[in-house]
């Protein structure tokens, strides 16, 4: 009889173990905005007495987690995007199941162009994007052009390149919207240069002063005034300029490369007499 009472409690000691062991099923899936996989999801199962229970979906937007059977509802975190109405119900998972997780955008597009007077490209633009608690730093690429994603919200733009003057703006990003080929135009400096041109004794009047860029193209020119001063004014921004001064009484002067970054105002020019 004892025999009997020890094999019928086994028996139902397996029976209850197998209900233990059964009751974790798999769940795995994708997360997915539209046909793109989206990767790094933080996904979040919740029950009824909100126990949570959390994965995470991989580079290749996949995901897999051993959950309880019971009733879930599901959620996700991830910049940019928000879990899609589709996916906002109650799962009844009891057994082991395949989700696809959609995705929808909680960003709105926003790209542009960075060009000159000229409309010619300015590559590697700093675009500071600022708001309220948020602020982010692009730059625009070999084409001038710049994009990124933002949440609703107004946002100040600032944008800036060595040798041009920094612009600005406001736009107003809307929900689900897009702001297209927004166009910024950069000016570049003009820069100043001042100086003087002496023997080494006196200064020298009258003195036609040259200026020319990297390929010796004239740009400009002037003469020394009564005291040896030369200007030149709205020089434009390029990577190196010349001073050339051609003067029957004196040896041919030609300056190393001058690059401007910022007014020169003290240019000393020492001619040799012939």
């Amino acid at each position: 009889m004892k025999k009997i009472f020890f094999i019928s409690l086994f028996i139902i000691f397996i029976i209850f173990s197998q209900n233990i062991f059964s009751e974790n099923i798999n769940i795995s899936g994708n997360t997915k905005n539209n046909e793109e996989f989206i990767p790094n999801v933080s996904i979040f199962f919740i029950d009824k007495n909100d126990n949570i229970f959390e994965t995470k979906s991989d580079n290749l937007g996949k995901f897999s987690i051993s959950v309880p059977k019971n009733n879930y509802f599901i959620n996700i975190e991830k910049d940019f995007f928000r879990i899609s109405e589709e996916n906002l119900k109650s799962y009844n998972f009891k057994n082991n199941d395949f989700l696809d997780i959609k995705l929808e955008s909680s960003s709105s597009f926003f790209d542009g162009f960075v060009v000159d007077k000229n409309e010619n490209p300015i590559p590697n633009a700093k675009i500071i994007i600022k708001s309220n608690n948020f602020s982010s730093n692009i730059f625009s690429d070999n084409s001038g052009k710049f994009s990124t994603y933002l949440k609703p919200g107004i946002f100040t733009f600032i944008i800036s390149k060595y040798g041009y003057s920094s612009t600005g703006f406001i736009r107003e990003i809307k929900k689900k919207s897009s702001i297209n080929n927004e166009k910024v135009i950069l000016n570049s400096f003009n820069f100043f240069l001042k100086g003087t041109v002496t023997d080494g004794i006196k200064s020298l009047k009258n003195i036609e002063v040259s200026l020319h860029n990297k390929f010796l193209k004239k740009i400009d020119s002037t003469t020394t005034d009564k005291d040896g001063i030369f200007y030149f004014y709205k020089i434009p921004l390029e990577e190196n300029f010349f001073l050339l001064i051609n003067n029957k009484n004196y040896k041919k002067y030609k300056s190393k490369p001058l690059k401007f970054n910022k007014k020169i105002k003290n240019k000393i020019i020492f001619l040799e007499k012939l």
